[in-house]
């Protein structure tokens, strides 16, 4: 999976920019697999911090690797959505990245508002 995340990264990279573009503060990305996001955090202005959320602990030493790859930092967490949330309480970021997290739900309309 991480090659074809490469490929859709080069692929949708001016799409990626525009959505991307107004980044800034605690950044949440939602379901992150193997971290590849963080490249476009990496340039960003105005990011303050970032999460990585991601329960599959089996990516998680790649999350650190791409981290260290695009010279950020990021609190890795391997929790699901309603635990981080009952941990640290809502309303905590001023950002969110949902990349390529929808289409694996089966009802993304649901997903979104939950």
């Amino acid at each position: 999976q991480p090659s074809v995340m490469e490929g859709m990264h080069k692929a949708i990279r001016n799409i990626k920019a525009e959505l991307l573009k107004d980044m800034k503060g605690a950044v949440l990305d939602f379901g992150c697999g193997n971290g590849l996001y963080l490249r476009d955090v990496s340039s960003a202005d105005g990011v303050n911090s970032i999460v990585s959320l991601e329960p599959n602990i089996n990516l998680h030493e790649e999350i650190q690797k791409n981290a260290t790859r695009f010279g950020v930092e990021t609190d890795i967490c391997g929790k699901f959505s309603n635990q981080l949330i009952a941990e640290r309480g809502e309303n905590v970021f001023d950002f969110v990245i949902v990349g390529n997290v929808l289409c694996e739900v089966s009802n993304q309309l649901r997903s979104l508002h939950e």
